[in-house]
């Protein structure tokens, strides 16, 4: 009888988590969707390279159409298993964003300059989408991003946030960016843990 009533409660979970997960997942498509239609341009601008385009793709466990049902259908073909390993095994929770360059996926094919552009190029196209929805642009933090990106991507980046968004660099060296816009920026030095005169 223990077994039964358990089932039975695992039953009601598994209806009531293939409900909310067939709302969450298509939040997730639209959000997605809405971030990867700003993420190639952005990119785009940082590189300085038009043959170089980014795609955002949900990457879903559910392989059939997006219904109640389907998801239903595989926590009950899971049931056993999950029971087994206690976990469960499918899910939204199992869901990821895949990124491709150029129909390739970033995470194999990018270089480490065209992943980490691709990261900051993401970052600002959430930016983006955080001021349509709120209305004004968040603060954003860059720990020490610039030495990992060449002197064009660096400055065009700068470039880029310099003309809306409030942004804090740290950095160990400002020699290679554009001189007008390190005029227009607030500098603080440090040296030893204090701030420098």
């Amino acid at each position: 009888k223990k077994n039964s009533s358990g089932d039975e409660y695992l039953e009601v979970l598994d209806e009531q988590l293939s409900k909310l997960q067939v709302e969450l997942i298509k939040k997730r498509l639209q959000f997605i969707n809405r971030l990867d239609q700003k993420v190639s341009s952005i990119y785009q601008k940082i590189a300085q390279k038009d043959n170089e385009s980014i795609k955002l793709r949900y990457s879903c466990f559910l392989k059939d159409d997006l219904n109640y049902e389907n998801i239903l259908n595989l926590y009950r073909k899971n049931h056993s298993r999950d029971i087994k390993y206690m976990q469960s095994h499918i899910g939204i929770h199992k869901d990821d964003l895949k990124i491709y360059m150029n129909d390739n996926d970033a995470c194999l094919y990018a270089s480490q300059g065209q992943q980490r552009t691709i990261v900051l190029s993401l970052k600002i196209a959430l930016i983006e989408l955080i001021k349509e929805e709120i209305g004004e642009y968040p603060v954003l933090l860059l720990d020490d991003v610039l030495s990992e990106l060449d002197k064009t991507r660096k400055n065009m980046l700068l470039d880029i946030l310099n003309q809306k968004i409030q942004t804090f660099i740290t950095t160990t060296s400002i020699d290679d960016i554009n001189h007008q816009i390190i005029e227009r920026a607030k500098k603080i030095y440090i040296e030893s843990g204090k701030e420098a005169t």
